[in-house]
């Protein structure tokens, strides 16, 4: 109809295979036993969609995109997540934090990085950016079981 209506559904139609991404993943979960690895296998795949939409999303994620794009762009980001940890019975039956607070942190972290790639011009591979946010979140992790 118009560039509105054009722009609306771009991003629509982002959402839409980002989250057919996560599916397809979640359906080769079942035979992986470890969160770590599905988290690994995850921002892989994400990473590399990423990569592959990176001009819109630089477009997105710019000062001249559509206004509220990160808030829909991290709700849509979220629910698919959610959906997927609630399938995962073990990890749901084992987390300690209420859901909305770990999607709120996990979803914030992840969007965090991408944009800050986004920024530096993609200045690192997919394999890179998976192996940086496993080594944070390994980080994390560590310094956490320090603590305790």
């Amino acid at each position: 109809m118009d560039k509105f209506d054009l722009l609306e559904k771009i991003e629509q139609q982002l959402f839409a295979d980002l989250g057919n991404h996560i599916d397809e993943l979640q359906s080769h979960y079942l035979s992986i036993q470890t969160f770590e690895k599905e988290q690994e296998q995850l921002a892989a795949t994400l990473f590399s969609f990423i990569e592959m939409q990176a001009p819109i999303l630089k477009i997105f994620f710019s000062a001249h995109g559509r206004a509220g794009f990160h808030l829909r762009f991290r709700a849509a980001f979220m629910e698919k997540v959610r959906v997927n940890l609630e399938k995962n019975e073990s990890f749901t039956a084992n987390l300690t934090v209420p859901m909305e607070y770990f999607l709120s942190f996990i979803t914030s972290a992840f969007l965090g990085l991408i944009e800050q790639w986004i920024q530096n011009g993609l200045d690192k591979t997919p394999e890179e950016m998976t192996r940086l946010y496993i080594d944070i979140i390994s980080f994390i992790k560590r310094n956490t079981e320090a603590t305790n």
